[in-house]
């Protein structure tokens, strides 16, 4: 039998989303609000770009590195490290910084400066949230969006004599 591609094909799909209590950042809400962290899946396009910007990272470290030497060297490793990159930063953190970044929803951190900002210090300061709230998103990627099936309804004009 095998999948029904029609019907594939006409599903509409939306995102998958979640919302995560943040008490650790409680402070940083409206007095009276909830501290809830939507999150959503990530597309398989973010999930590529979040690959590629690890990949950026390393090429970035090893252009900086061969056109600079001595205290500029310095400057280019403090430089590395405000963008978020360096030789002592792991790939793993890179791409969780990445995965927050597209993945959240309110808040929304799409600004790639701001939004990396926000998520380093989430990173930095509530690491183990940092890690909970990216895990999440990883699994509710790996569910897939919702889909829905559209209605797809005959009329059928009845004889009438």
């Amino acid at each position: 039998m095998g999948i029904d591609t029609k019907k594939l094909k006409t599903a509409s799909f939306k995102d998958r989303t979640e919302e995560i209590k943040v008490e650790q950042l409680k402070l940083f809400f409206p007095q009276g609000e909830k501290p809830i962290w939507k999150i959503r899946a990530i597309s398989g396009e973010e999930m590529y770009s979040v690959r590629a910007a690890v990949d950026r990272a390393r090429n970035t470290e090893e252009i900086l590195s061969q056109l600079v030497s001595g205290s500029s060297k310095q400057k280019a490793e403090a430089a590395l490290k405000a963008l978020g990159l360096g030789d002592d930063l792991p790939e793993d953190y890179i791409r969780r910084l990445h995965i927050l970044r597209f993945g959240s929803v309110d808040p929304n951190l799409m600004d790639d400066v701001e939004g990396l900002e926000i998520c380093k210090k989430v990173a930095d300061a509530f690491p183990t949230l940092f890690n909970t709230l990216t895990d999440r998103i990883q699994a509710i990627t790996g569910l897939g969006k919702l889909g829905e099936l559209k209605a797809s309804i005959a009329i059928k004009k009845s004889k009438t004599a």
